[in-house]
């Protein structure tokens, strides 16, 4: 019975985390697997003009936006494309790709770029599966405790539940703000100082000018070239929502692929980050600590 018990608070976690796995992994990244290959098997070959793009991250691949003509409308793209031709690519500059009959909007630049991002997407869903497993499965296994607990009314005897499964979430909050620290906020900072101390000054083409959706601030998208090799980027902006004229921005000549066209803002933000960062960890950390403390020394928590 005890058994069956925990078996029946295991199973729905397990199905919640295979629901997981199917929104984030298939709907998000296989479909642009499947839509490779249909591609591939029946796609019709076009040519458009490049509207802009971005460079891509260690998550995410480069990503190329494309409008182009057919039966008298213009039909507006984008793909998924490989990191090593995220630099072939300007704006107005030419682009072929397939796209599929019944629905044009549906089309790709590179199979290769598609896949290797379905894939991508499929491994980090795959890991998010990981996790709530470990978590829900933590939380119904482990076993309760009981204790009196004094009251006004006399002692009662309180069962207080095992905090293994919130220890377990609390470290993995903990992991991520530690990875974010030492592996996105503090280099992000180093190249905003070099960018401040070293940066190269250059003229960038505004692709686009949009609303941060969270902060609501405004901002451009831009293109620029340099030795024959496009590089996009993004920056806070103060101009208004029609522009497309030439922006001056700043790049890193070590990796030109990071720029800003206020480099003593960008830092400001970077610094902003760490501070987060930080206080993130130190609020996360004292909690679990604190838990964990109280349960060793057999108090309630």
């Amino acid at each position: 019975m005890f058994q069956s018990r925990r078996l029946g608070l295991i199973f729905p976690w397990l199905f919640f985390s295979a629901f997981v796995m199917f929104v984030f992994g298939w709907m998000a990244s296989g479909s642009e697997l499947a839509l490779a290959s249909q591609l591939e098997a029946r796609g019709v070959k076009g040519q458009g003009t490049v509207t802009s793009g971005t460079n891509g991250d260690g998550l995410n691949s480069p990503y190329l936006y494309y409008k182009f003509e057919l039966d008298g409308r213009t039909v507006y793209g984008h793909s998924h494309i490989l990191a090593k031709d995220r630099g072939l690519y300007g704006p107005n500059s030419t682009v072929n790709f397939l796209y599929l009959p019944e629905d044009p909007t549906k089309s790709g630049v590179s199979l290769a770029g598609m896949r290797e991002s379905g894939w991508r997407g499929i491994k980090i869903a795959c890991a998010i599966e990981l996790v709530v497993t470990i978590f829900f499965f933590a939380a119904s296994m482990s076993p309760g405790r009981t204790y009196q607990k004094q009251t006004f009314l006399g002692s009662r005897t309180v069962t207080q539940a095992n905090p293994l499964g919130g220890l377990v979430i609390i470290g993995l909050m903990l992991c991520f703000g530690v990875s974010m620290l030492l592996f996105g906020v503090l280099p992000d900072y180093r190249k905003a100082e070099d960018l401040v101390n070293t940066g190269m000054p250059v003229t960038a083409q505004i692709t686009g000018v949009y609303t941060r959706s969270k902060s609501h601030t405004k901002y451009a998208e831009y293109t620029f070239e340099l030795n024959g090799q496009f590089y996009h980027g993004s920056s806070d902006y103060q101009g208004s929502y029609g522009d497309r004229g030439p922006i001056q921005v700043w790049y890193l000549p070590s990796d030109p692929t990071y720029s800003n066209s206020n480099p003593a803002s960008k830092l400001k933000n970077a610094q902003t980050g760490i501070v987060f960062m930080i206080i993130w960890n130190l609020i996360i950390g004292g909690i679990g600590g604190g838990v964990f403390l109280k349960w060793k020394s057999g108090r309630p928590y």
